[in-house]
């Protein structure tokens, strides 16, 4: 069948990658109203009814299909759960992050940001585009979200370490005693470094991130998606 010419009813024998995608975006929604948003406040999730609201509106208006409140609320239900599971390794490394030094914290930020700053070109069609696969049957619709899940996991991923080496600098001495400009332009001197990087070796410090991610991805509670 294809895709919104019958406005198709989400359902997880024909659309499994899809659900699970949409599953991870609403983690994320939840990650970023809960720590970006509200610094951890532990009351600070989004409900269940605006939830579902807001993704019956991503199911209608993107994907041109429909889904029933039991299946909206079990994609809301399992986002929020993936989202404590992203929590509980955040805390995991911010175990470890906290106890680094001031210098070590910018070392292993920089090869982050860089990767960053890489991702328009690694990652051209990660920005959202209901035309990318507009037409597209339920067979290849899932080998689409399938791999876009798995590339929006790993770029999420790394974001979420920015996070925690950024929230560890800021609270260092050393930091609050630089200048704004000090701080804005804290870690071009690692930056430039791997500028100057051979292309090998850029690769290879990208790489060494995304592998981390990938394998986090892979090791991840399938408890917390559908099909499984």
């Amino acid at each position: 069948m294809i895709l919104g010419l019958f406005k198709e009813k989400l359902n997880v024998n024909d659309h499994k990658h899809v659900i699970n995608y949409i599953i991870s975006e609403e983690a994320n929604q939840q990650w970023t109203y809960h720590v970006v948003e509200n610094d951890f406040n532990k009351e600070a999730f989004r409900g269940l009814p605006f939830a579902k609201n807001v993704l019956n509106s991503f199911v209608t208006m993107n994907l041109n299909m429909k889904a029933s409140d039991e299946m909206l609320g079990i994609i809301a239900d399992l986002g929020y759960r993936k989202c404590r599971e992203w929590l509980d390794t955040y805390n995991a490394l911010n175990k470890k992050v906290s106890k680094m030094t001031f210098k070590d914290l910018v070392k292993n930020s920089a090869p982050i940001l860089y990767y960053a700053d890489s991702m328009p070109e690694r990652y051209p069609d990660f920005a959202f585009n209901p035309n990318a696969f507009k037409g597209l049957n339920n067979t290849q619709l899932n080998i689409y979200f399938g791999k876009r899940n798995q590339d929006y996991n790993t770029v999420m991923y790394v974001q979420r370490e920015m996070n925690c080496y950024s929230k560890n600098l800021i609270k260092k001495k050393e930091y609050q005693k630089l200048s704004r400009s000090e701080q804005d332009h804290l870690l071009d001197t690692e930056l430039e470094k791997i500028k100057k990087m051979k292309k090998k070796q850029q690769n290879e410090l990208i790489k060494k991130l995304e592998d981390k991610a990938k394998k986090d991805f892979e090791k991840r509670n399938k408890f917390n998606e559908v099909g499984h």
